[in-house]
């Protein structure tokens, strides 16, 4: 395999596995789906799923300013949850590939890249603190915490 993969294995993109998301975004031969995903999210849109009620859940975090962000929003607001994200310019915005091969074994290569860049400035703005304080659920992702100490 040419980016030394493993079956069913995660990592985190390294140099060498930028090609691989290029590959899938620009005319792929493969059935690519682009779906938001990771812990947060897959939570979030199980709960807007479960509330029914459009922006019953908001979700903060870093897009970069590319197509990947901009779809992103794009299917969450499809979905039902109001997205606060803030965008990073000249970034590119996190993506996790997945890739299935023969028997069902799937590699994940994830990307952080804008999601790195968030900052606490943002999660204070008045915009979003309005939304926290009126919250009454939270789920927070750890490495946010990890960009702040």
């Amino acid at each position: 395999d040419r980016f030394g993969l493993k079956a069913n294995d995660g990592i985190l993109a390294q140099e060498k596995h930028r090609e691989i998301y290029d590959e899938l975004l620009n005319g792929s031969k493969f059935d690519v789906k682009k779906i938001p995903g990771g812990a947060t999210q897959n939570a979030l849109r199980v709960a807007q799923w479960y509330l029914r009620e459009r922006h019953a859940t908001t979700i903060v975090g870093c897009v970069g300013d590319d197509k990947v962000g901009q779809d992103m929003r794009e299917l969450l607001d499809r979905e039902g949850c109001r997205t606060e994200l803030m965008v990073a310019e000249g970034a590119n915005t996190g993506t996790c590939a997945v890739l299935v091969s023969a028997g069902a074994n799937r590699s994940m290569v994830t990307r952080r890249d804008a999601a790195n860049l968030y900052k606490h400035s943002h999660l204070i703005s008045d915009k979003v603190w309005s939304i926290v304080q009126e919250s009454s659920f939270f789920l927070r992702l750890e490495f946010h915490v990890e960009l702040f100490m």
